[in-house]
Order: C-alpha cells, then sequence, then structure tokens
C-alpha cells in the first residue's frame, strides 16, 4: 500500500491545523495506510505513525504527498489557513495595519506557488473555495472537506460545566460568553467586549481565553469596559473551557473555517459568528450570524437571542453530530483513493 505523508508545521490536539493534522494522521492509519508526519514542531503523534522533523526535508518522490500548511509540491493540498490576500484586505481596513497589508507578502507568494504545484485542492468551506477560485483560478480540481469534530472530547457535560463556572466564579443565575480564540484583533474581541456590554446584566461573565501579543493592553481596556463582569481565564483548554459557556462570540474578521465554532457547537453551546467565517455555513439558526463583524449591536442581538431562545444549544448540538472527525477524514481518504487508483 502507497505511503502517505503528511506535511504541518504544527501538530496536536489543540485547535486550528495542529489538531486537523492529528486527526487525519491517525484516521488514515486507522484505515490501513502507512503514514509519516512531517513537521516544523516538536509534537506526539497518534500510535503507529512515525514523526519527524521538518516540511521542507520530505522527499518529493517517496509516497503521497499532503499538505496542510501552504507546502509546495504536494499531491492534495488542504488550504486551511484560507486565502492570505483575504486577510491582508481586512488589515487595510484598518489605519493601524494598513501598511501590514500593503506590498509584497512571502507568504501569499509562498500560498501561489503551493496552490498551483498541488495536484488537488481542498478547502473547509464554501467560503475559502470561492476566494481560491477567485484568487488563483487553478486548474486542477477544487475540492470541499469541512472541518470535523472530536464528539467524544467536545460533547455536553453537566459536571465540566459545573467545574468551568466554579473556576470563573459566576455568581448564582449568571450567564457565560466565552472568547476562546488566538490572535484577538483578527477575532473581534473589542467587538465581543462592547457587544457584551450593551446585554450583560450584572451577574453575567465575559470569560476571555486564549494567546495574543498584546493581551495584557486590551485586557486592561476591556476591564475598564465590564469590571468585575470580566473573566480572563488561564490556560488555552477549550475541552474544558467551552461546557461552561451559555454562548461562544466570536465576531472573527476572517476564518477559513473556525475549529472552535463547530467545537462549541458539540458541546451545546451556541456560537456567534460571521459571514466571514467559513464555518457559519453549517450554523442553521441564522439569528446567530451576524453580517459586519464591527457591528456591536448585531452582535449583542445574537447574544441576546443565543441566551433567551429555547433549545438553541440543542439543535447546535444536533449539527454538529453531523460532523464527526470521521467525516473529515473519510472525505480526505476519498480523495486520495481516487489519486492512488484512478
Amino acid at each position: 500500500m502507497a505511503k502517505l505523508l503528511l506535511l504541518t508545521k504544527r501538530l496536536g490536539h489543540g485547535s486550528g491545523t495542529a489538531s486537523v493534522a492529528y486527526a487525519l494522521a491517525q484516521g488514515l492509519h486507522e484505515r490501513g495506510w502507512p503514514v509519516e508526519i512531517w513537521c516544523d514542531e516538536p509534537g506526539n503523534p497518534p500510535p503507529g505513525v512515525s514523526m519527524n522533523r521538518g516540511v521542507h526535508r520530505a522527499p518529493r518522490s517517496d509516497g503521497l504527498r499532503i499538505g496542510l500548511d501552504r507546502t509546495p509540491h504536494c499531491d492534495v493540498l488542504r488550504c486551511s489557513g484560507g486565502v492570505h490576500e483575504a486577510w491582508r484586505r481586512v488589515l487595510r481596513t484598518d489605519p493601524t495595519r494598513f501598511w501590514r497589508g500593503l506590498g509584497p507578502s512571502r507568504t501569499s507568494w509562498a500560498e501561489r506557488h503551493a496552490m498551483k504545484s498541488a495536484r488537488v485542492l481542498v478547502c473547509n468551506s464554501e467560503h475559502v473555495a470561492h476566494q481560491v477560485a477567485q484568487r488563483y483560478r487553478p486548474p486542477q480540481p477544487l475540492r470541499v472537506v469541512r472541518n470535523g469534530v472530536d464528539l467524544e472530547r467536545y460533547r455536553p457535560s453537566l459536571e465540566a460545566r459545573n467545574q468551568a463556572r466554579a473556576r470563573w466564579r459566576v455568581p448564582s443565575g449568571g450567564r457565560v460568553a466565552l472568547f476562546v480564540a488566538h490572535g484577538w484583533f483578527r477575532k473581534g474581541f473589542h467587538a465581543a467586549v462592547r457587544a457584551f456590554a450593551r446585554v450583560a446584566g450584572p451577574r453575567d461573565r465575559l470569560v476571555v481565553m486564549g494567546r495574543d501579543s498584546r493581551a495584557r493592553q486590551r485586557l486592561a481596556w476591556a476591564r475598564r469596559q465590564l469590571s468585575q463582569k470580566l473573566v480572563a481565564a488561564d490556560g488555552t483548554d477549550a475541552v474544558a473551557a467551552l461546557p461552561g459557556g451559555d454562548v461562544l462570540v466570536h465576531p472573527t474578521r476572517y476564518d477559513a473555517s473556525a475549529n472552535v465554532v463547530l467545537q462549541a457547537m458539540a458541546c451545546g453551546v451556541p456560537p456567534v459568528t460571521t459571514l466571514f467565517d467559513g464555518a457559519a455555513e453549517i450554523v442553521e439558526d441564522r439569528r446567530l450570524i451576524v453580517a459586519n463583524p464591527d457591528d456591536d449591536i448585531a452582535i449583542a442581538a445574537s447574544i441576546r437571542h443565543a441566551w433567551e431562545a429555547r433549545h438553541t444549544g440543542a439543535r447546535c448540538h444536533d449539527v454538529a453530530k453531523r460532523w464527526p472527525t470521521s467525516r473529515m477524514v473519510e472525505g480526505m481518504a476519498t480523495i486520495v483513493e481516487e489519486l492512488l487508483h484512478g
């Protein structure tokens, strides 16, 4: 059986491409393929999967190459991060970041090279597929295989909910909005804070988790807006945090398909996201979707709807159950079979 080389910058159970890489390596190995991971950063591979350091060192003629991070010369390239130029257009809308969105970009160059040299391009949303088609007009096939969620790890849990809310010291009867993200400007931190301030009562809490290069300054600003209603939670463990929320607030400016949105839904937590997030395509309750990521009035209305509408969380959980990790792996496995056997 042909060897599969999985090329990724990161590997692990966290958010983003790292978790997709782990699930894909595990799933393809369980289907009988020998899988080798070539990774730029240390990580623990799934049992039975070999691990090698350095994406650039992966051989070009020793198996079928599956790339996840703008890697050139792949048989299958999964465009997990979307189109970089689309994000640069977002930067140019902000006066403080305008110059970062101009001039040549090594990332955009690498992305173009990777897409032009791949045999098959895979997108994780129709949102990204449309952008790839517009930007690059690729001659090769363009397929959509959505992200999946581990339904064993991400699930409703009363015990986890109670433990999380006890850690955050949420008053009895208080409602919790979660902001769980890395890179808070892109994920709409300021809009999330302003929207929460519009609808929060004295017992409600906004719990903020994740990494950001300016976290201290942004949290200080948010504390001035919300006082004791703001909880800056330690760590980045979404598995432990998500069941404790009543709504996920994710007013992102750009996401190919945010994993945290699907993870929240799997935990029975309704997500408020934007049309700039590919994950919005699977959210059936469109009152949770906002057109403008800076419109804190609309975001506040969606938060209120998530808090007050009956059965919203249960319906989100039902949707998430249609998108298990196994479905994503099966979609990728089908493409691999087509390439290997015509």
